[in-house]
This record gives C-alpha cells, sequence and structure tokens, in this order.
C-alpha cells in the first residue's frame, strides 16, 4: 500500500500532497485495485462511468470507432495518469472511447461518492481535479480540430507544426514508429509512408525514424490554411 501513496504524490489529482497525508485521506474512502493482462479491454465506450481509475502501474490507449468501421486511437495514457476523469460528472457519465491496455496495468479504483468525499476533506484535490478537467477539454478542443482534417496531408502538417511549437525547435523526435502515427491518424501506414515521403521530396521536411526537421514552416501552414478555407 505505500507504493501506491507513492505513485499518487506523482499524480497530478494529488499534486502538492504528502504520503503521509494521502495515508490519512484514504482512511476516509472506499477504494479498489485491479490488474489486468496486456492487451485486455478495460472499458467499452458506451458504459457507464462510475469510478475514477488511476493507473498506478503500465499502459492503455484509448480508441474510438468511427461510422466505417476505422478504429482511431484517440491517445496513451500511462501511469499514473487518470483514465477519462472529465467524464465521471454529468448527466451523460459515461465512456467515450474503448480502454485497451498496451502493457500489463494496475487500476485504483475510486467511486464517484468517495472522490467527492476526498474533495471535501482536501480542497486541492479539488483545485487539482478542475485543473485537470480544464486541460483535457483543452486535449479534446484540439483532438476535434485535428479530426476535421480531410486529408492525411493536413493532418501531418498539424502534427508536425504541434510539435515544433510545443517543444520550441524546428527538429523533434516523434518518439513513436509510423505505424504508431498511422494510428493515431486513423489511416493505413503505408498511405502516411507515401505522405511523408512527400513533403520530404518537396523539401518541405527532412525525415529519419528518430528525428524530424522542419524546413519550410510556412508550407506547413499552408496546408492547414487551406483546410480553413
Amino acid at each position: 500500500m505505500a507504493n501506491m501513496f507513492t505513485v499518487l504524490t506523482h499524480n497530478q489529482l494529488f499534486m502538492g500532497i504528502t504520503t503521509p497525508e494521502l495515508h490519512e485521506l484514504f482512511k476516509c474512502i472506499h477504494f479498489g485495485i485491479r490488474t489486468y493482462n496486456k492487451g485486455q479491454l478495460i472499458a467499452v465506450a458506451g458504459d457507464k462511468c462510475n469510478n475514477l481509475m488511476i493507473l498506478l502501474s503500465g499502459v492503455v490507449k484509448g480508441e474510438m470507432v468511427d461510422f466505417s468501421g476505422r478504429t482511431i486511437k484517440v491517445e496513451d495514457i500511462e501511469a499514473p495518469r487518470p483514465i477519462a476523469p472529465v467524464f465521471l460528472f454529468g448527466k451523460n457519465a459515461f465512456f467515450p472511447v474503448n480502454i485497451t491496455t498496451i502493457k500489463e496495468a494496475e487500476i485504483l479504483y475510486i467511486g464517484r461518492d468517495n472522490l467527492v468525499t476526498l474533495m471535501q476533506k482536501d480542497n486541492r484535490v479539488l483545485i487539482n481535479y478542475l485543473d485537470i478537467v480544464s486541460d483535457k477539454g483543452q486535449f479534446l478542443s484540439d483532438k476535434l480540430r485535428f479530426l476535421s482534417f480531410n486529408t492525411i496531408r493536413e493532418k501531418l502538417a498539424h502534427y508536425l507544426i504541434e510539435n515544433t511549437m510545443e517543444k520550441n525547435a524546428i527538429s523533434f523526435d516523434p518518439n513513436m514508429s509510423q505505424t504508431a502515427l498511422a494510428e493515431i491518424f486513423g489511416v493505413a501506414r503505408p498511405s502516411l509512408a507515401r505522405t511523408i515521403g512527400e513533403l520530404v521530396d518537396q523539401g518541405i521536411i527532412e525525415y529519419t525514424p528518430r528525428w524530424i526537421t522542419v524546413k519550410k514552416m510556412n508550407d506547413l501552414k499552408n496546408i492547414i490554411l487551406k483546410n480553413v478555407k
């Protein structure tokens, strides 16, 4: 149990709260821990979301299926992050995506009422939760904008611009394979590879599996602007 509290001190919900303080807080609530194997389905889109789920170890992924049956990866979630915290409250408290383990995972379950108790006992939990919800709202807004792009070229341009702006550099390590990136885009890997090759041939980017350099930022921005028009 001591290890659980150590992990939770690195979770955004309990930021600024010490391990001894967490010990005392958790004496006031009921909670559970479950272990899942690699590749196991944890939740299905449309399931009722009754508990806050926090990854104590492992990695899971959130995926959505569109009307054509195509699977689109929304994000990978690594410990010690929470899973779908935005959808715990409200009239439509349902999982919006399928949640599946990428690696063996251990998950902490805290019921909605017990989470409210934690918020009442320590307002730092409440403030941290509001920050999580705000950050997730921004993430979902960005994701919706990304999904509005019609072509792989537009999606790739947006991805490259976002990463260079986030890292404040013209070069960055994608830290994922083309296959993983294709899953995020919801496209076939050969199609993505072909589009990357086109941008390389046009001198817009330089590309290796471990490093991408943007050479013509304005050309990338023009690709996005065509979508806006």
